[in-house]
Parts: C-alpha cells; sequence; structure tokens
C-alpha cells in the first residue's frame, strides 16, 4: 500500500495526511511529522530530524 500511496503523492502533487505508529513506513512517506502523546503535539518537524 505505501509504493502506491508514494506514486499517487508524487504524481498529483498533493498534501497527504497519513497516520502510523511505524517510524519507518513515516519516514518513507513524510516530509514534515507530528507527534502525538495523550492527544497532544510533543514533536512537530522535518522527518529526517525526528526519526531519530
Amino acid at each position: 500500500m505505501l509504493p502506491y500511496l508514494v506514486r499517487i503523492r508524487d504524481e498529483l502533487s498533493i498534501p497527504m495526511i497519513y497516520v502510523s505508529h511505524d517510524p519507518g513506513e513515516v519516514s518513507a512517506i513524510a516530509d514534515w511529522v507530528l507527534v502525538l502523546e495523550q492527544g497532544r503535539v510533543v514533536q512537530r518537524g522535518p522527518a529526517d530530524l525526528l526519526a531519530s
């Protein structure tokens, strides 16, 4: 499913909201990330900086 979403994102140049608990998936698809804990934003920024 992930390759399909990446292709759609790239071909149509549209923003997406992708929700996942898997950091590997997120880093594969996202440019920008919000990290939530108990419904509150605890981190946000470029995906490559938050992947660690």
